[in-house]
C-alpha cells in the first residue's frame, strides 16, 4: 500500500496443492508508484480453492502485474478479480496459461483495467485444455488482448472504449500545467492548462 518504485512482490507456488484454501488480496498495491508483482504457479493443482483479488493496484502509477500458470491443473476453483487496477495511470498486466488444464474452474474478471490513461492487459493460453470451466470478462478495455484461449466456456461482456469520464479530474501523477494527452480531451474532463 502506497509503495514507491521497485520490483514489488513475488509469489511462487503459493497455495499449490491446497485443498479448499481461501486466499484474498484486498487493496493490495493501492496508490503505489511503478511497482510490479509476479505470481507464478499460484494455486496450481489446488482443489476447490477460493481466490479473490479485490481493489488490487488501484490509483497506482504504472503498476505491472504478471500471472503465470495461475490455477493451472486445479479442480473446482473459484477465482475472482474485482475492480482490478481501477483508476491507475497506465499499467500493464499479463496472464499466461491461466486455469490451463483445470477442471470445472470458475473465473470472473469484473471492472478490469479501468485506468485513467489506457494501460494494457494480455491474456494468453487461459482455460486451454480445461474441462467444464466458466471464464467471464465483464467491463474490460480496448487495450486487452486475448490469444490462444479455450474456445468454449468463455464469455465477454461490456467492452469499454473509454474508461473514464463524467467530469473527474484526470491523472493525479502528471504535474498540473505540464502537458495533457489526447485521451484526456473528453467532454466534462478537467484539464490543467499552463499559466502563460
Amino acid at each position: 500500500h502506497e509503495a514507491n518504485s521497485g520490483p514489488g512482490q513475488s509469489f511462487t507456488s503459493y497455495g499449490k496443492n491446497g485443498n479448499g484454501a481461501p486466499n484474498e488480496f484486498s487493496s493490495y498495491g493501492v496508490s503505489s508508484n511503478v511497482i510490479g508483482s509476479d505470481f507464478s504457479n499460484y494455486g496450481e493443482n489446488g482443489n476447490a480453492a477460493n481466490d479473490t483479488f479485490k481493489g488490487y493496484g488501484g490509483d497506482g502509477n504504472v503498476p505491472q502485474n504478471n500471472f503465470k500458470s495461475y490455477g493451472a491443473s486445479g479442480n473446482a476453483a473459484v477465482d475472482t478479480f474485482l475492480n482490478y487496477r481501477d483508476n491507475a495511470n497506465v499499467g500493464d498486466d499479463s496472464f499466461s496459461s491461466y486455469a490451463k488444464n483445470s477442471n470445472f474452474e470458475k473465473v470472473d474478471f469484473v471492472n478490469y483495467g479501468k485506468s485513467i490513461n489506457p494501460g494494457s492487459e494480455s491474456f494468453s493460453g487461459y482455460g486451454k485444455g480445461a474441462e467444464g470451466n466458466k471464464i467471464d470478462f465483464k467491463t474490460y478495455t480496448q487495450n486487452s488482448t486475448f490469444k490462444d484461449y479455450a474456445k468454449t466456456g468463455v464469455e465477454f461482456a461490456k467492452y469499454n472504449r473509454s474508461s473514464l469520464g463524467g467530469g473527474k479530474t484526470v491523472n493525479k501523477w502528471v504535474e498540473p500545467g505540464k502537458f495533457f494527452r489526447e485521451s484526456m480531451l473528453k467532454e466534462g474532463t478537467l484539464i490543467w492548462m499552463p499559466d502563460i
